[in-house]
């Protein structure tokens, strides 16, 4: 990544969005299926190589398959475990990059406005709130407004 952004210190991370948090929770996922989980933490340049796959959802749309290609071009043809690493990248190019319903257009989050799915959980929030139930169903919800209807009459 230091190619693409030269100047880049990152020194706290907010909240990432959801769509950048699901990359990353299938990644790791897909690190320890893949039985990586020791080998990268043992291994400084294998750990850089994982942050870089983990970093790309902040990518500007257009820089996110020549940042893949940064990535990959980082891989030591000498270590133990470039085949397992290899598997992660092909997963990463399958599932994120090359699928016609993600693609680098969805995946980057660069510009993205919306930081946090939390619009909803307001919302729901506020309808709990004025449903006044702990677990609502249908019939709760009419109730309640039937009541709020008889009240303004």
């Amino acid at each position: 990544m230091l190619p693409r952004f030269p100047v880049l210190c990152i020194r706290c991370c907010d909240y990432p969005p959801a769509f950048s948090n699901s990359i990353n929770v299938a990644l790791v996922k897909r690190m320890r299926k893949l039985g990586l989980v020791i080998p990268v933490s043992d291994d400084s340049r294998l750990q850089t190589l994982f942050r870089c796959l983990l970093s790309h959802p902040l990518l500007p749309a257009n820089e996110v398959r020549p940042g893949f290609e940064d990535v990959r071009s980082m891989l030591d043809d000498q270590s133990p475990v470039k085949w397992l690493m290899e598997q992660l990248e092909r997963y990463v190019e399958k599932q994120w990059l090359n699928k016609s319903t993600v693609g680098p257009s969805r995946l980057s989050v660069r510009d993205n406005q919306a930081r946090t799915n939390n619009a909803v959980e307001s919302f729901h929030a506020s309808l709990r709130r004025r449903i006044k139930v702990p677990h609502p169903n249908l019939f709760a919800f009419l109730g309640q407004q039937m009541l709020k209807y008889i009240v303004t009459i």
